[in-house]
C-alpha cells in the first residue's frame, strides 16, 4: 500500500510490497498519488511474474522502446543520444 506524506513544500510517495520499497518525491499530491499507484500495479506484476515478453526483441527495439518511455521525461544531452545511437548501430 502506498503512503504519501507531506515535506514541507513537497510531497514523498512511498510505495512498499512484499519486500520491495520504492520512494520518490513530487512537487503535487495527484502526481505522488498517480506515480503510487503506477508503480504498486507494476510490483503487483513482478511479484506475480509477469513480466513483458521479449522475445524476438533486438537490442535495437529495446533502444528504441528506452528512448520512446524515458526521453519525454528525463532530457539527456546529445552525449547519450550519440551513445544510443552507435549502440544501435554497432548491436542493433
Amino acid at each position: 500500500m502506498a503512503s504519501i506524506l507531506k515535506r514541507g513544500k513537497k510531497y514523498r510517495a512511498l510505495v512498499r510490497k512484499k519486500g520491495m520499497l520504492r520512494c520518490h518525491t513530487f512537487q503535487t499530491k495527484s502526481v505522488a498519488k498517480t506515480w503510487a499507484i503506477r508503480v504498486e500495479a507494476e510490483l503487483d506484476l513482478i511479484s506475480s511474474g509477469s513480466r513483458l515478453t521479449v522475445r524476438g526483441w533486438t537490442v535495437g527495439d529495446v533502444i528504441d522502446r528506452y528512448i520512446e518511455d524515458v526521453k519525454p521525461n528525463k532530457q539527456w544531452g546529445v552525449d547519450k543520444d550519440s551513445a544510443l545511437k552507435i549502440l544501435k548501430t554497432k548491436l542493433g
